[in-house]
């Protein structure tokens, strides 16, 4: 048990040292830190260690704590360290949030904070698939030939080679394999059905078979975090997976069309405890102009 004097403890027992110290987080939930003194052979008392297990409340171990600090429960011990005399000092952390819900959308309970979620949006560049450029998938969507050797040059099929086009530069051939498995290739025919015919069609083929196969794509995601006595509910990630309307103000949010006809996906949840405390994430991603396929992310 806990004395409220500060000698030395006997066997058993623990005395709460004057260092306690707390910390809130900008959602709200708290952090506190607490030593104890020990007799150092306490540690192998089985009913001891059952005194500091997780989550047990910070005034059963340390009873003289203000009131306002009975939210807190134990969280972990993160050091003993033996001292003089055979004793011990633990240092225990303590958690909690004095907030009702884990998602805000309880009815408010009289003099208790709602918790407090803050939001931040995050940016980064990432290699992706030339032929998924909006330039390339116009020209896919003109279902002409150009399309096709594009994405010959990318698997091989086709190459640029010298043939009799060449006073104008290299053409388009085809790879062709005899009977005897010679390789040789074929200029396609020139004109609206072989060689590249509008400007975007020629410079990608020109940079596909030089080698470039992926471009630089912006992506951005939205995050929402915040702190509660509960862990994340069914309606928190009963979207995961899917196209939704982000939590908070996200740039291009709600229902398209909007500048870039964009929209975002539930891509992320995360949900960690720290004694009776949860820290809970939502993460949505943005999509590309045009929006997320709502063939595949939309129910």
């Amino acid at each position: 048990m806990a004395f409220t004097q500060y000698g030395p403890p006997e066997l058993g027992d623990w005395v709460p040292q004057p260092d306690f110290q707390a910390e809130q987080s900008k959602e709200g939930g708290w952090t506190a830190t607490q030593s104890f003194q020990i007799l150092r052979g306490s540690l192998d008392l089985e009913t001891f260690q059952d005194d500091f297990r997780i989550n047990r409340p910070i005034e059963d171990l340390y009873p003289e704590i203000e009131g306002f600090w009975r939210f807190l429960g134990l969280a972990s011990i993160p050091r003993v360290k033996h001292i003089a005399g055979g004793y011990s000092m633990i240092t225990v952390k303590f958690a909690g949030y004095t907030g009702p819900s884990g998602s805000g959308t309880e009815e408010d309970v009289p003099d208790v904070p709602a918790p407090v979620p803050t939001y931040s949006l995050r940016a980064s560049m990432f290699d992706r698939n030339i032929l998924l450029h909006p330039k390339v998938v116009a020209i896919a969507d003109a279902l002409d030939h150009n399309y096709d050797i594009l994405t010959g040059l990318k698997d091989g099929r086709f190459t640029y080679y010298a043939g009799s086009g060449d006073l104008f530069g290299p053409v388009v051939c085809a790879k062709f394999i005899d009977e005897q498995s010679h390789v040789t290739w074929r200029e396609l025919p020139g004109g609206a059905g072989g060689q590249p015919s509008s400007g975007d069609a020629n410079d990608f083929a020109e940079r596909i078979f030089g080698g470039v196969h992926t471009y630089l794509c912006p992506t951005f995601i939205w995050s929402k975090t915040w702190e509660s006595i509960h862990g994340l509910a069914d309606e928190d990630i009963a979207d995961l997976g899917l196209v939704d309307t982000p939590d908070g103000e996200a740039p291009f949010s709600g229902a398209r069309p909007n500048p870039e006809n964009r929209d975002w996906m539930l891509v992320s949840a995360n949900q960690e405890q720290e004694g009776p405390k949860f820290r809970n994430s939502l993460e949505w991603q943005l999509s590309d102009r045009g929006g997320w396929d709502a063939l595949l992310y939309e129910e």
